[in-house]
């Protein structure tokens, strides 16, 4: 991985659906030659997926809930399973501390 590989790592993280020719210009290599790049990039797993970046509050869930959960190690999984099938839980990260996850959500209401 060179420079240039991290420019483009860059320019796809601020905006994933550019164009190979327009990501072409931004780096100085032609379309072709960038698309490679990208290819080599996905398949070394350096690139895992593209997303899109929703607008939660146009979609009906205008608050953002960082939850703290502790949780007995013999019940995380089925706790992660829960997770998982959640249309509101958006992340889910191991800590440590007092806590044993922390959760972000995104939800209708504070009651939700």
């Amino acid at each position: 991985m060179d420079i240039t590989d991290i420019k483009i790592i860059d320019i796809l993280q601020k905006d994933g659906r550019i164009s190979m020719k327009d990501l072409g210009k931004t780096v100085s290599l032609s379309p072709p030659a960038v698309a490679e790049r990208v290819k080599r990039l996905e398949e070394a797993g350096i690139i895992e997926k593209y997303k899109a970046i929703v607008n939660n509050s146009k979609v009906g869930k205008p608050i953002c809930a960082l939850i703290n959960v502790a949780i007995k190690p013999e019940k995380q999984e089925k706790f992660l399973d829960f997770a998982r099938k959640s249309q509101e839980i958006v992340e889910c990260h191991h800590v440590t501390g007092p806590y044993s996850m922390i959760m972000k959500a995104y939800l209708r209401e504070m009651t939700h």
